[in-house]
């Protein structure tokens, strides 16, 4: 952005933008909904889930591990 003038200067304080904008439309679906209905078609179909138990557990392991390492001031806790 190039400001020569005072009037211009004033101007862009004043708007939100200046120039051209592109806002792409984003998807609005939950993602907890989607991962929902992937597994009941899993169920239905027999299809293996994209992520399984033992993606759950590592998941639950680093929440874990992330927590005490809140609670020890940021000290490196070792997972599984």
């Amino acid at each position: 952005v190039e400001v020569t003038t005072t009037e211009e200067r004033y101007r862009t304080m004043i708007q939100y933008r200046t120039g051209d904008m592109y806002a792409p439309k984003l998807d609005q679906t939950e993602p907890l909904e989607l991962v929902c209905k992937h597994f009941v078609e899993c169920i239905k179909t027999g299809k293996t889930p994209l992520t399984d138990g033992e993606a759950g557990l590592r998941v639950v392991q680093l929440l874990e591990a992330a927590q005490q390492s809140l609670q020890r001031c940021g000290e490196i806790i070792k997972v599984g």
